[in-house]
């Protein structure tokens, strides 16, 4: 990824496989949410491929493999609406919406 002529993400092969749980730790600017807006098919690279559950990005509804991988972070919390509970936060990223259904 590059944002403003600066390289955020480089070099980045990640595959999670079936039964798998990670947990992704860096300093605030390391590009941390950027990867994961991007494992999430929230985010188009700006070179390369991502492949999430069999669907590649560009060539398939992203909408769709949205709903099957959940992504909640604070950086998603400008987007929700400031009086909804934690529950109901974590359920928008079940549906993939910024409001529980």
């Amino acid at each position: 990824m590059v944002r403003d002529g600066r390289p955020i993400l480089a070099d980045v092969d990640w595959e999670v496989r079936a039964g798998q749980r990670w947990v992704v730790l860096g300093p605030n600017g390391s590009g941390k949410t950027t990867l994961l807006h991007v494992a999430g098919m929230r985010l188009l690279p700006t070179r390369g491929s991502v492949e999430v559950l069999g669907e590649r990005y560009g060539r398939t509804d992203a909408r769709a493999v949205r709903t099957r991988v959940t992504l909640v972070s604070q950086a998603m919390l400008r987007s929700l609406r400031p009086s909804l509970a934690a529950h109901d936060v974590v359920l928008t990223g079940r549906h993939a919406a910024l409001e529980p259904w």
